[in-house]
């Protein structure tokens, strides 16, 4: 009696098909885990851009109505805020990506992608950088002039470099106004706002001097990189001058099998 097998051959089929699909898999994972890493890198960097181009709207809005002033200042200084930590996590994804690079073949096709990726990524982060840089710089001139302001309006005066030393010496406002005798409810309202706005600013400092530092070792790392640079440069011509020789070796295979066949 003929067994009927045809149970067994599914079975045996599922099971084929699955190592089918896992080896897929695993050939896959290598590229995909690198698209990952980009998107996540990418992700992060238009969010910074989403937050620079929000600030400068609002920056243009606190200059235009002062009463609302203290209330955008307090939204600019929290999406500044959440601009560093977006940055600080861009930055380590793109280290991930850095040793990836630097610790794979670089001649081979995912070797030049990881290169590609990583190098068009860095500048982007670079440029955004610059960006978020230039509007934290804005938005910290403007509130000092407002700091001053308010301190002037206490009879206190102030000049550029007395804010810097305070922002540098991390001080409380109250070096400026240990001499004045702070009676009236206006008065005490007044030295409250400034030391509010001395808060804001010490905040906004120390982002700026993130930002700095981010720039000093990116700039390290361009230096380090350029071999790796010049080396995907010559691979990319390399792959343009063997696409130009194919016609004409087509045309040489082509002669000699005539060749071959005459004789």
């Amino acid at each position: 009696m003929v067994r009927d097998r045809l149970e067994e051959l599914r079975q045996k089929s599922n099971r084929n098909s699955k190592v089918k699909d896992l080896l897929i898999e695993v050939e896959k994972d290598p590229f995909q885990n690198v698209f990952n890493i980009v998107q996540e890198i990418t992700k992060g960097i238009d969010k910074i851009s989403e937050n620079v181009e929000y600030c400068r709207r609002h920056m243009k809005q606190m200059s235009e109505t002062p009463f609302r002033e203290r209330e955008l200042s307090e939204k600019l200084t929290e999406i500044f805020l959440q601009n560093g930590n977006t940055t600080h996590a861009v930055n380590s994804t793109l280290k991930q990506l850095e040793n990836k690079v630097k610790n794979g073949d670089k001649l081979c096709a995912l070797g030049r992608i990881e290169a590609v990726q990583y190098n068009t990524l860095r500048t982007r982060f670079r440029k955004c950088l610059n960006e978020n840089n230039e509007e934290l710089q804005n938005f910290k001139n403007f509130r000092i002039n407002t700091y001053k302001a308010q301190l002037r309006a206490k009879g206190i005066d102030v000049d550029d470099e007395d804010i810097s030393e305070l922002l540098l010496s991390k001080e409380d406002v109250q070096i400026f106004t240990d001499n004045l005798l702070v009676e009236t409810a206006e008065a005490k309202r007044l030295l409250s706002e400034a030391e509010e706005l001395n808060e804001q600013l010490l905040k906004i400092e120390n982002l700026i001097q993130e930002v700095r530092d981010l720039f000093v070792q990116m700039s390290v790392l361009v230096e380090e990189q350029q071999e790796l640079v010049d080396i995907v440069e010559y691979q990319t011509q390399q792959a343009v001058d063997f696409v130009e020789r194919i016609p004409k070796v087509l045309r040489k295979a082509k002669e000699n099998k005539i060749k071959a066949f005459k004789v």
